[in-house]
C-alpha cells in the first residue's frame, strides 16, 4: 500500500511535467484546471468521510488485496493513459462507500418498530375500558308486584297490610269483623279471643277469619266467660275481706300498715312526717313514701283526684282474679307471699299490682309496665306492706 502511494505521487509529478513541457503557451489554463481539480477532490472527500469512513477503509482491504501488487507491474512512465484509468477506478471505489453509507440510513427502520411498540401501548387504553363496565352494576328494575298477591302454602312471610284494615277497629262482633273485605275481595280482619277486631296482617294465630271460625270462637268465649265469671265472683269475695286494710278503715290498724290510698296514709297525725318523703308519678297517679323503718310504701293518689275508690277497687279485684286464674283456685293462699300481675289502669297504661297472700293489695311499682294484663310482672325492690 505504501508503494502504491509513492507510485501515484511520482506519476502525478511526471504528468504535470509533461503537460508543462508540451504546452508552454497554454500554461495559464491548465493551472486553472488543476486548481479546480485540486479544489473539487477535497470538497467531495469530506462529504464521503463523515458518512462511514471505517466501512470504506475495510472494503478495499478485504475485497481487493491484489490491487496492492499493481504498483510493481507499472514500470512504464511513458504510458500515461493507463494510470488515468486507475485513477478513475480509485475514484469509483471511493464512490462505492457513499452507497454503502446510505444503507445504514435504512437502519432507521427501527423508528417504525418504535411506532409498533407505540401501537402495542394501545392496550393501556384498553385497560381503561373495564372502568366503563361498572354501568351494569345498576340492578335491573323489579317487576311490579301483582295487586292481589297469592300467598303460597309453604310461605312463611306475613301478608301485606291492606288499606281496608283501617276499618277493622270499628267492628265489635266477630260476624261483622270477618265480613270486612279488601280490594281483592278477601277478608282483611280477624276477631281475637279478647273480643277485638284487628287486621289480618297483625292478627294472632287464634283469631277467627271467617264465619265458621267465628262460631267456634263464640262457643269458646262463652265457656271462658262462664269460667271467668266464677273467678270474678271469687275475686270480689276475696277483696271484700281485705278492703278495710287497703282503704285504711280496718279496726286497730297501725299507722303505716295497709292504708294504700294516699288520703288514708297521711290522715293520722303520726304520719305527717311521711309527706316530706313522698315521690309522685303524675303519669301513673301513684306515689311512694319512705317509712321510719326504711320500708317503701305505695299508694293510689286519690287525694289529688287521680283515682276514685271505685277505680281502685276494680283494679284490686282484677289483680286478685288474675292471681286466682294463674293458681287455678277460688281462694287466695294464706300467708304473705307476694304475686304481682299486670292490670289495666283507667289512666291508659298497664300497672304492676301486687297481691300479698290473702291480706293486702297495693301498687308493686309507681311506673308503668309493658307486661300483658293478666300476666305476672316484676315489682320494684323493697316495696311491701306491714
Amino acid at each position: 500500500m505504501r508503494h502504491f502511494r509513492y507510485f501515484l505521487v511520482l506519476f502525478l509529478v511526471v504528468l504535470c511535467l509533461t503537460e508543462v513541457l508540451s504546452a508552454p503557451a497554454k500554461s495559464k489554463k491548465p493551472t486553472k484546471a488543476l486548481a479546480a481539480a485540486a479544489k473539487k477532490p477535497p470538497a467531495k472527500k469530506p462529504a464521503a468521510a463523515p458518512k462511514k469512513p471505517v466501512a470504506a477503509a475495510k472494503k478495499p482491504a478485504a475485497k481487493k488485496p491484489a490491487a496492492t501488487k499493481k504498483p510493481t507491474t507499472v514500470k512504464k512512465p511513458t504510458t500515461t493513459k493507463k494510470p488515468a484509468a486507475t485513477t478513475k477506478k480509485t475514484a469509483a471505489t471511493t464512490k462505492k462507500p457513499a452507497t454503502t453509507a446510505k444503507k445504514p440510513t435504512t437502519t432507521t427502520k427501527p423508528a417504525t418498530t418504535a411506532k409498533k411498540s407505540a401501537a402495542t401501548a394501545k392496550p393501556a387504553t384498553a385497560a381503561k375500558k373495564p372502568a366503563t363496565t361498572a354501568k351494569p352494576a345498576t340492578p335491573p328494575k323489579k317487576p311490579a308486584a301483582p295487586a292481589c298477591p297469592v300467598k303460597s302454602s309453604g310461605s312463611k312471610l306475613a301478608p301485606r297490610a291492606d288499606p281496608a284494615e283501617a276499618g277493622c277497629a270499628k267492628q265489635t262482633t266477630c260476624t261483622k269483623c270477618v265480613a270486612v273485605k279488601g280490594s281483592c275481595g278477601t277478608p282483611v280482619c280477624g276477631f281475637t279471643e279478647e273480643g277485638k277486631c284487628v287486621g289480618v296482617s297483625s292478627a294472632p294465630a287464634g283469631a277467627a277469619k271467617n264465619a265458621a271460625e267465628c262460631k267456634a270462637l263464640d262457643a269458646k268465649l262463652k265457656e271462658n266467660a262462664a269460667a271467668d265469671a266464677e273467678f270474678v265472683t271469687a275475686a270480689k269475695n276475696e277483696f271484700a275481706k281485705i278492703k278495710p286494710h287497703v282503704f285504711g278503715t280496718e279496726k286497730g290498724l297501725k299507722n303505716t300498715s295497709g292504708r294504700h290510698l294516699a288520703s288514708a296514709l297521711i290522715a293520722p297525725a303520726a304520719n305527717k312526717a311521711l309527706v316530706a318523703t313522698r315521690v309522685e308519678n303524675t303519669d301513673t297517679g301513684l306515689s311512694q313514701f319512705s317509712t321510719a323503718g326504711g320500708k317503701k310504701k305505695t299508694t293510689w293518689d286519690d287525694d289529688n283526684n287521680r283515682y276514685s275508690k271505685a277505680e281502685v277497687q276494680t283494679m284490686c279485684e282484677e289483680a286478685i282474679k288474675s292471681v286466682l286464674k294463674l293458681k287455678d283456685t277460688k281462694t287466695l293462699p294464706k300467708g304473705t307471699a307476694i304475686t304481682s300481675v299486670s292490670v289495666r289502669s283507667p289512666r291508659g297504661m298497664n300497672l304492676c299490682i301486687s297481691v300479698q297472700g290473702n291480706t293486702s293489695v297495693f301498687p308493686g311499682s309507681t311506673n308503668p309496665t309493658v307486661t300483658t294484663p293478666g300476666q305476672q310482672c316484676r315489682p320494684d325492690a323493697g316495696v311491701g306492706d306491714e
